[in-house]
């Protein structure tokens, strides 16, 4: 029987939507004004993303700093906003946040996170696993960004998730190890 947090966890989960990239979507509970200072002003980031970020200057080729430095890429006010590494192509690894108004009150967020081939963990160690091999995901950077978005959602006024981290390390892997089964199956050449 599945259980609520396993229904919690399979319903607000990152989806592969391509080899490289990740998307997280959460329907956050204020207006795409309040939604947009969450995700483009300094202090509304640093009431939910995973390092509270010590700048952000949302012009073009500004500057991101938090866990990584990182540069404004593209932004919309009130619609999106694109990051990448500064020394990087901007098309290999990026962070995308995008929102758009769900009736009055509400806003959808989606989180997008992709990554270059050959990407590997900082650091080996739980949630470094990585099923794929070198150029895809591991454990503990989609388990992260997993709460990263949870916190996002839960900044806006929505319930904090019943699951725990050991659940979303446990749910990850999982995933991944399917992930990777299926891309094989899939990849196989037919008799």
């Amino acid at each position: 029987m599945e259980t609520i947090a396993e229904a919690e966890l399979i319903a607000s989960s990152g989806r592969f939507v391509h080899p490289h990239a990740v998307v997280w979507l959460r329907r956050l509970s204020v207006g795409v004004d309040v939604a947009w200072d969450l995700i483009a002003t300094q202090e509304g980031l640093a009431s939910w993303w995973i390092v509270p970020p010590t700048r952000l200057e949302l012009e073009i080729g500004g500057a991101f700093d938090h866990f990584w430095a990182q540069v404004v890429h593209r932004f919309e006010e009130k619609r999106f906003i694109q990051f990448h590494r500064p020394d990087d192509d901007p098309v290999r690894e990026v962070l995308r946040f995008e929102i758009r108004p769900h009736g009055k009150d509400s806003t959808d967020f989606c989180f997008i996170d992709t990554w270059a081939d050959g990407m590997e963990p900082p650091a080996a160690g739980i949630g470094s696993e990585q099923p794929g091999g070198p150029g895809t995901p591991w454990v503990g950077v989609l388990t992260g960004w997993h709460q990263t978005a949870d916190r996002l959602a839960v900044a806006s006024g929505s319930p904090q998730p019943s699951y725990s981290e050991a659940d979303l390390i446990a749910w990850y892997s999982n995933y991944l190890n399917d992930h990777v089964r299926w891309r094989e199956l899939t990849a196989r050449p037919l008799p």
